[in-house]
């Protein structure tokens, strides 16, 4: 009886430490699985967070970038425009300074006579009023006229409502609008 009751025990002893270990090992997947489901939060908590960090840091690069283009965008623009100011004084002083030659020249002679001889085929001039400058005079000699300031030369006919203008400036003016017109150099 004796070995029976030690085998008896020893069944349920066996049987307790089974019980045990099968508990030990179900106690340990759980604890297993719940510390991989910690790690796996934690490490998805941290990558969200990583995630927001950069695209912060992104968004905030593209504002910075966008910002700086748009800086020089202006910068580029007004440059652009201050030597496009520069390019159309220079044009207009040229052309003024060549408007001035030409009225101290032999062609403009010319185009005061070739100006009268078109206007002579459309009326009478006589019954006309010229507007010079004092050192044109001697062009419209025998005709009715003005002196007045006209300081790039040339000449006002008015024939009855109408009105001529034949003046240098008014062909300067023109040459430089139809240069921004034709060269796109708007300002």
């Amino acid at each position: 009886m004796a070995g029976e009751k030690a085998k008896i025990t020893l069944e349920i002893v066996d049987s307790i430490v089974e019980d045990v270990q099968a508990r030990t090992v179900e106690i340990n997947e759980g604890f297993k699985t719940q510390i991989e489901e910690e790690v796996r939060s934690y490490r998805n908590q941290k990558e969200g967070a990583l995630r927001t960090q950069i695209e912060r840091i992104e968004n905030q690069a593209a504002k910075e970038q966008s910002k700086l283009e748009a800086e020089m965008r202006f910068d580029v623009a007004k440059k652009l425009r201050a030597k496009r100011a520069e390019l159309m004084k220079e044009f207009s002083n040229s052309l003024h300074d060549d408007v001035v030659a030409f009225s101290h020249s032999d062609q403009y002679k010319h185009y005061f006579e070739s100006a009268l001889e078109t206007l002579k085929h459309e009326f009478d001039l006589k019954e006309s009023t010229f507007k010079v400058r004092e050192e044109d005079r001697s062009f419209v000699e025998g005709l009715n006229y003005e002196i007045t300031d006209l300081p790039l030369g040339g000449f006002i006919c008015e024939h009855g409502k109408q009105v001529y203008d034949f003046t240098l400036e008014t062909r300067y003016q023109d040459a430089i609008k139809t240069f921004i017109a034709q060269s796109n150099v708007g300002i």
